[in-house]
């Protein structure tokens, strides 16, 4: 049995519900509160988000899971993500915040030139 259909149908329902829901907020969110979260999210939500733009789920997952079948040794790359987020959630961040940048790339812009900033938009 040839699931194609059902499975173009899911995709394009999703699709629909995440358009419709980015509307919505579109119109309801100002800018500072889309992107800083009313600057008033916990540390550990910030962490999570940190993991979830940088990182892919299926490396966060998976890196674990590699290291618990073989020796343990290629685990050290999933201690240094948490790690490593968790310094960029107690000291970087909230110089961020202080900055009064909405994103990263507004700072890149404003400090290398408007080119600069676009091309690491897009490199990202």
């Amino acid at each position: 049995m040839n699931f194609y259909y059902l499975d173009l149908l899911v995709l394009f329902l999703y699709f629909i519900i995440v358009i419709g829901l980015g509307i919505k907020a579109h119109k309801t969110q100002t800018k500072t509160e889309f992107f800083l979260g009313n600057k008033n999210l916990p540390w550990y939500l910030l962490l999570f988000s940190i993991v979830a733009t940088e990182t892919s789920t299926l490396t966060f997952l998976s890196v674990p899971g590699i290291g618990y079948s073989s020796d343990l040794s290629f685990l050290q790359i999933a201690i240094g993500y948490i790690l490593g987020r968790v310094f960029v959630s107690f000291v970087m961040l909230p110089n961020y915040f202080k900055s009064g940048y909405i994103s990263i790339y507004e700072w890149i812009s404003e400090t290398f030139g408007h080119k600069v900033g676009r091309y690491a938009s897009v490199s990202f």
